[in-house]
Protein backbone atom coordinates (compact mmCIF):
# COMPACT_ATOMS: atom_id res chain seq x y z
CA UNK A 1 0.00 0.00 0.00
CA UNK A 2 0.99 3.60 -0.86
CA UNK A 3 -1.91 4.73 0.88
CA UNK A 4 -3.98 4.04 3.28
CA UNK A 5 -7.54 6.18 4.69
CA UNK A 6 -10.26 3.88 5.63
CA UNK A 7 -12.35 3.37 8.61
CA UNK A 8 -10.31 2.37 11.75
CA UNK A 9 -10.95 -1.33 13.08
CA UNK A 10 -12.49 -1.65 15.86
CA UNK A 11 -10.75 -4.07 18.47
CA UNK A 12 -8.49 -5.16 15.69
CA UNK A 13 -11.11 -6.86 13.53
CA UNK A 14 -11.73 -4.55 10.35
CA UNK A 15 -15.50 -4.55 10.19
CA UNK A 16 -16.73 -1.56 8.89
CA UNK A 17 -14.58 -0.47 5.78
CA UNK A 18 -11.67 -2.33 4.73
CA UNK A 19 -9.45 -3.41 1.92
CA UNK A 20 -8.75 -7.30 1.29
CA UNK A 21 -5.82 -8.51 -0.57
CA UNK A 22 -6.18 -12.32 -1.99
CA UNK A 23 -3.59 -14.72 -4.06
CA UNK A 24 -4.93 -17.73 -5.39
CA UNK A 25 -7.02 -19.30 -7.88
CA UNK A 26 -10.29 -19.58 -5.56
CA UNK A 27 -9.82 -16.34 -3.98
CA UNK A 28 -11.44 -17.55 -0.69
CA UNK A 29 -9.48 -15.66 2.07
CA UNK A 30 -7.14 -13.01 2.33
CA UNK A 31 -5.51 -10.43 4.55
CA UNK A 32 -7.59 -7.42 5.60
CA UNK A 33 -6.36 -4.17 6.34
CA UNK A 34 -7.58 -0.82 7.67
CA UNK A 35 -7.19 2.43 9.68
CA UNK A 36 -4.62 4.76 8.10
CA UNK A 37 -1.24 2.68 8.85
CA UNK A 38 0.03 1.57 6.31
CA UNK A 39 1.12 -2.11 6.06
CA UNK A 40 3.85 -3.92 6.06
CA UNK A 41 4.54 -4.89 2.14
CA UNK A 42 2.83 -8.25 1.18
CA UNK A 43 4.21 -10.85 -0.68
CA UNK A 44 1.70 -12.90 -2.59
CA UNK A 45 2.58 -16.46 -4.28
CA UNK A 46 0.80 -17.95 -7.70
CA UNK A 47 -0.76 -16.48 -10.89
CA UNK A 48 -3.42 -14.15 -9.71
CA UNK A 49 -4.76 -11.99 -6.98
CA UNK A 50 -7.57 -9.51 -6.25
CA UNK A 51 -8.02 -6.62 -4.50
CA UNK A 52 -11.48 -6.16 -2.91
CA UNK A 53 -12.83 -2.84 -1.00
CA UNK A 54 -15.56 -3.25 1.70
CA UNK A 55 -17.96 -0.01 3.07
CA UNK A 56 -20.51 -0.53 5.44
CA UNK A 57 -21.43 3.83 3.97
CA UNK A 58 -21.48 4.53 7.93
CA UNK A 59 -18.30 5.91 8.72
CA UNK A 60 -15.70 6.81 5.47
CA UNK A 61 -11.65 8.07 4.97
CA UNK A 62 -10.08 9.16 1.81
CA UNK A 63 -9.83 5.59 0.36
CA UNK A 64 -6.25 3.27 -0.57
CA UNK A 65 -3.90 3.34 -3.16
CA UNK A 66 -1.48 0.32 -3.87
CA UNK A 67 1.42 -0.49 -6.09
CA UNK A 68 2.43 -3.72 -7.33
CA UNK A 69 4.96 -5.62 -9.56
CA UNK A 70 5.29 -9.41 -10.50
CA UNK A 71 8.72 -11.15 -10.24
CA UNK A 72 9.26 -14.64 -11.57
CA UNK A 73 9.18 -17.03 -8.93
CA UNK A 74 12.48 -19.01 -9.04
CA UNK A 75 11.01 -22.41 -7.97
CA UNK A 76 8.76 -21.98 -11.17
CA UNK A 77 10.13 -24.95 -13.47
CA UNK A 78 11.57 -24.22 -16.63
CA UNK A 79 8.99 -24.81 -19.93
CA UNK A 80 8.90 -28.39 -21.24
CA UNK A 81 10.83 -28.54 -24.27
CA UNK A 82 8.80 -29.85 -27.37
CA UNK A 83 10.25 -33.04 -28.28
CA UNK A 84 11.81 -33.02 -32.16
CA UNK A 85 9.62 -34.62 -34.74
CA UNK A 86 10.49 -38.35 -34.96
CA UNK A 87 11.42 -40.45 -38.17
CA UNK A 88 11.30 -43.97 -38.88
CA UNK A 89 14.59 -45.38 -40.01
CA UNK A 90 14.79 -46.79 -43.66
CA UNK A 91 16.24 -50.08 -44.61
CA UNK A 92 20.17 -49.63 -46.03
CA UNK A 93 18.74 -49.95 -49.55
CA UNK A 94 16.23 -47.50 -48.48
CA UNK A 95 13.22 -49.12 -48.31
CA UNK A 96 10.90 -48.89 -45.66
CA UNK A 97 12.30 -51.28 -42.58
CA UNK A 98 10.09 -54.72 -41.32
CA UNK A 99 10.63 -56.99 -39.28
CA UNK A 100 11.61 -60.52 -40.58
CA UNK A 101 8.14 -61.74 -40.17
CA UNK A 102 7.08 -59.70 -43.58
CA UNK A 103 6.56 -56.72 -45.35
CA UNK A 104 3.11 -56.23 -43.67
CA UNK A 105 5.09 -55.70 -40.38
CA UNK A 106 6.22 -52.33 -41.14
CA UNK A 107 6.48 -49.15 -38.71
CA UNK A 108 3.02 -48.75 -39.12
CA UNK A 109 2.06 -52.34 -38.07
CA UNK A 110 3.79 -51.01 -34.81
CA UNK A 111 1.40 -47.32 -34.63
CA UNK A 112 -1.61 -49.15 -34.71
CA UNK A 113 -1.16 -51.20 -31.45
CA UNK A 114 2.34 -49.94 -29.98
CA UNK A 115 2.32 -51.35 -25.99
CA UNK A 116 1.47 -55.17 -27.29
CA UNK A 117 3.35 -55.32 -30.78
CA UNK A 118 6.44 -53.77 -29.74
CA UNK A 119 6.81 -55.93 -27.03
CA UNK A 120 5.98 -59.03 -29.05
CA UNK A 121 7.39 -58.50 -32.46
CA UNK A 122 10.29 -55.60 -31.56
CA UNK A 123 12.83 -57.04 -30.22
CA UNK A 124 15.86 -59.08 -31.43
CA UNK A 125 13.99 -62.17 -32.90
CA UNK A 126 12.50 -60.12 -35.73
CA UNK A 127 15.76 -57.90 -36.18
CA UNK A 128 16.32 -57.60 -40.13
CA UNK A 129 20.07 -56.83 -41.25
CA UNK A 130 20.34 -56.45 -37.37
CA UNK A 131 17.75 -54.00 -36.91
CA UNK A 132 15.01 -54.41 -34.33
CA UNK A 133 11.41 -52.29 -34.61
CA UNK A 134 12.38 -50.71 -31.25
CA UNK A 135 15.22 -49.40 -33.05
CA UNK A 136 14.20 -48.35 -36.13
CA UNK A 137 10.03 -47.42 -35.35
CA UNK A 138 9.24 -44.21 -33.57
CA UNK A 139 6.57 -45.75 -32.42
CA UNK A 140 8.83 -48.51 -30.33
CA UNK A 141 10.87 -45.76 -28.68
CA UNK A 142 13.14 -45.89 -31.92
CA UNK A 143 13.44 -44.13 -34.84
CA UNK A 144 15.75 -41.04 -35.30
CA UNK A 145 15.07 -37.33 -34.16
Amino acid sequence: FTRLDVERSWLGHCRGDYVRVMAGPAFSSGRRVCGDELPAPMRLRGDSFRVDFHSDAVNHGAGFELAFSCKGDPATPAPTPVPAPCTDKVRADGAAFHISAGRRFSCAYFEERTEDRCARFGGGKYAVDGVTAQEACCACGGGSA
